[in-house]
């Protein structure tokens, strides 16, 4: 097996599995548990490595950076969910009233 990706956090790398293996591509995941236990310990270990056998390397690696890159948009549009809902101007995740219209979300 060859190792394809390597993560910090376990859900990122359950994620990773879950997908691969929707798309029947058979994945183990190294070094899992002591990262979990130990987050400190992810640097010093390498991080969780994603493994699958060797005539999936390619096909996998498109897969897992098709599924980050669709991940990034997401996180990217729901930031750009912090708008005034009267005039669209983004608003700081703090803000009360828009420096725009002046709307807030209080009565």
């Amino acid at each position: 097996m060859q190792t394809v990706w390597t993560f910090d956090k376990s859900v990122e790398a359950d994620l990773a599995k879950t997908h691969l293996e929707s798309q029947g591509i058979s994945v183990v995941l190294d070094d899992y548990h002591v990262v979990s236990a130990n987050w400190l310990r992810s640097g010093a270990m390498g991080g969780i490595k994603l493994k699958v056998e060797r005539q999936h390397v390619a096909t996998a690696t498109g897969l897992l950076k098709r599924l980050m890159r669709d991940l990034a948009s997401a996180c990217d549009t729901a930031d750009a969910d912090e708008a005034c809902l009267a005039c669209g101007h983004e608003m700081l995740p703090d803000e009360e009233a828009c420096s725009s219209c002046g709307w807030t979300f209080h009565d």
